[in-house]
Order: C-alpha cells, then structure tokens, then sequence
C-alpha cells in the first residue's frame, strides 16, 4: 500500500524537549542566524532492541523551524514491510510515531501529526506470483520493455544480478524488485537499504515443508514535492497533501495502476505474449495489417520477435550500430502498431498476477502460522 512517507512539522505543532539527541542545544540552535540541519536517528541499541524509529531532521530558517520526520509507515507497526497496511491502520500508526517521537525526545500531538505536510511518499504494491513464476524470470522479462518518453526518466538500471529493475529520475522513480532477495543484501546493495533485523530473518524460520514465497515488490518513488503534486492532479486529487489527505488506499492503488499502465501496459504488452511461432506471429501481423505488402509483414514479423527476444532496449542499441536516429523513430512507430494490434495477446502469467493484486489491492500478510512457533 505504502512504504516511506516524509512529512514537515513547522513551527509551533512540535516542540523539541531535548536538544541532546539532536546533538546541539537549545541556546546554540535558537542563536543561530543562517540555514542549518541537526539529525537525531535511531540508535545502534534500537535496532538491536527491534525498535524502529523515523529518521528526524532538525531544521533552522532564520526564524523557523522545521521537524522532517522520515519513516516506513509498515515498520512503523510491523517492524517490517513485508506485511502491508490497510487504511483502518492510520490511527495506531499516528498513535505509535507521538510515542516515538516523545522516546527522540520531540512532542507532538496525534492532530499535528495528521495535518503534517507531506514532502515525499513512496506507493507500494507486493505481488505474490503463482504457478510457478519466479521474481527472476519477471525481472528478466519486464527490463525488456521500451521506456516511455512522457515519464521522464533519465536513467534505466538492472541491479544485484537481475534481483532488481529500476527506472530513475531525480524527482521520480518505478522500482521492481525481489522483495525476498532484498532481504539478504547489506545495505550498502540492498533497495531497501533499512532493513530491520525482524526483517532480514523473517523468511529463516520457515517450515520445511513451506516454500518460500516468491514476492515482486512495486514501487513508485515519488521523491520531489513538485512531482509528488503533479502526479496528485493528474489523478484528480489535491496537491500539497497532508498525511491524512494521502493516507487512502484507492490513492495509493491509483498511483501504482498509473505508473504501470504508462510503463508496461500501453507501449509493452506485446513483449510479454507467450507466442513465440514465427509462423503464428506472421499469421497475426497479416490480420492486423491487411493492406501491407509481404515484405512488411516480413519486416514486422521480424521485429517483433527481436524486441521478444533481448528486449527494446538491446535492439536499439544494436540498431544505433548501424543507422542514425532517425531511422529509430520510424521503428518505434512499428513498434506501437505491433502493440496496439486487436487480437488480445496471451501474456505469462505473471503479468496476469500483478494486474489482478493491482486491481484488488489487498494488503500482503507474512502468515505467522507458516513458521516455527
């Protein structure tokens, strides 16, 4: 449903009670004339203690002052993000972050905490895959997809030997990733870089006879306000939202359905067809293409099976081998007509479960009964 959340407190909605865990003092940082940042995160023992606290930014304007608060809301109450939240749990986690907050030494209120201004959210999705399917083999097929040119994306990695897909920009990203491969990475490799240790074992312990799930972790990070309020209005909802504006499963549900419809679905579909008969791809390109001369058929044909193979993006750069770029644009026009072709393709099924949770967005639960009491 959701993952990380950073939210502003300002000036009079929290009042710090110990200036020590910020590492300053109440008389140096009310002196202070010019921009500063004090940070006060959790603790080595917290972590050892299986305490998951926000990471606090301390922040001095001339005469303001700022409170960030950042924090996995799932962690929060789970002490892991595995298990996802559902919309009845915002007041126990408003509850649980004034209590953590009074822990670091800052009071609050559960209203302040409500109406704090978000500054960035991360949107969530775990998909469990069935018959079969492993988040490898859906990494391996979704990095072949060819970017859309409307998300801005600047930057397109496949990380930690396949285990992650990760379409980049400064304001905004769409990350796909095992989510139980992560789990094992140190933090310097892992995407989700705090980890908790009921997290990191939270797969040791299961029953022999249970096999570990295979779960693929969408994730939109939408990381500057600015794009954070675009994307809000482009979904027919209020831009600069405070925490409880946001905290809505249907938002959450459409911002996940947005990016993968935009990503995967409209240019990219075709890629995941399991025909892989030239004779039948042919058979279909004919259908769809009545008018066209043999030999464009045999061009199309062709194509198809080589964006299938290696992916969009490996065909362009071999394309780039050989010919200038205007000679890609005219292949990528072929390429949406191969996509928008009538007959509705049979995909693997992995992208039938990742539609269907998407569509359902029920909240995933790690099941406490699969392991060892």
């Amino acid at each position: 449903m959701i993952d990380t959340i950073i939210l502003e407190l300002k000036g009079r909605r929290f009042i710090v009670q110990d200036y020590g865990k910020f590492k300053t003092t109440k008389e140096n940082f009310e002196n202070l004339r010019s921009f500063r940042m004090f940070y006060n995160n959790p603790t080595k023992q917290d972590k050892e203690n299986g305490v998951y606290k926000p990471r606090l930014t301390l922040m001095k304007r001339g005469r303001e002052h700022v409170l960030k608060l950042e924090f996995s809301a799932p962690k929060i109450l789970f002490t892991e993000n595995v298990s996802e939240l559902k919309e009845e749990d915002f007041e126990k986690i408003v509850e649980t972050l004034v209590l953590r907050l009074e822990e670091m030494g800052v009071w609050t209120t559960k209203n302040f905490i409500k109406k704090a201004d978000v500054s960035s959210f991360h949107p969530s999705k775990n998909i469990s895959l069935e018959n079969g399917y492993t988040s490898s083999f859906a990494l391996t097929e979704l990095s072949k997809i060819k970017l859309n040119g409307k998300m801005d994306f600047t930057e397109t990695k496949f990380r930690n030997d396949g285990s992650a897909l990760q379409y980049y920009s400064v304001s905004h990203s769409f990350v796909i990733y095992d989510k139980k491969y992560d789990l094992g990475l140190p933090p310097a490799r892992a995407i989700d870089k705090d980890q908790t240790t009921r997290q990191s074992s939270l797969f040791d312990n299961l029953k022999p006879s249970k096999k570990i799930p295979e779960i693929l972790r969408l994730e939109v990070r939408l990381s500057k306000k600015r794009k954070m309020n675009n994307v809000l209005e482009k979904l027919g909802y209020a831009k600069n939202p405070t925490f409880q504006d946001i905290f809505k499963k249907e938002l959450f549900q459409k911002v996940i359905k947005d990016y993968w419809q935009t990503m995967i679905v409209n240019e990219n579909l075709f890629v995941f067809d399991m025909t892989n008969s030239p004779l039948r791809i042919m058979q279909r390109a004919i259908k769809n293409n009545r008018k066209q001369k043999a030999k464009q058929i045999i061009y199309l044909t062709g194509l198809e099976i080589l964006c299938k193979e290696k992916g969009i993006r490996e065909l362009r750069k071999n394309v780039a081998l050989i010919s200038k770029s205007c000679s890609w644009r005219n292949i990528s026009k072929d390429i949406a007509k191969i996509n928008s072709y009538k007959e509705e393709p049979n995909p693997h099924g992995f992208i039938k479960d990742i539609e269907k949770q998407i569509e359902e967005f029920k909240p995933y639960k790690f099941r406490q009964k699969d392991t060892h009491r």
